[in-house]
């Protein structure tokens, strides 16, 4: 339950942080290290489990699992209480899309002004 809850939230999150113009790439990027580190897993628990036996080999495992939590509370996250949002300043400068590509541009709210009213040279 806490992975399918935890997933909605990086999804949410990823969603409205990222630019859309980004938004692909950085969840194909995402999804493509998470079932990379779950390959790579897989074949280190075979070898593992090949070379000292199943038994140890959970225990190998398990062990440095059960004490992940401490990454969480030694870290910044763990004063955070809101998620930081996507600044419209950023996607934009002076009113003009960085992307160059006016059909492209992220922030462009206006098709005749080429300006997001939320950038500053809006």
């Amino acid at each position: 339950m806490g992975v399918a809850v935890g997933n909605v939230v990086v999804g949410a999150f990823r969603q409205s942080y990222c630019p859309t113009y980004l938004l692909g790439r950085v969840s194909s990027a995402a999804m493509a290290t998470n079932q990379g580190a779950i390959a790579i897993g897989s074949a280190l628990g075979g070898v593992l489990g090949s070379v000292i036996g199943i038994r140890p080999t959970m225990w190998v495992m398990t062990v440095p699992l059960a004490f992940t939590w401490l990454l969480l509370v030694f870290s910044p996250v763990a004063k955070t209480r809101e998620l930081p949002t996507a600044q419209a300043r950023d996607l934009c400068m002076e009113g003009e899309c960085r992307v160059g590509d006016r059909d492209r541009c992220p922030v462009r709210r206006s098709v005749d002004a080429g300006r997001d009213p939320l950038c500053r040279g809006g």
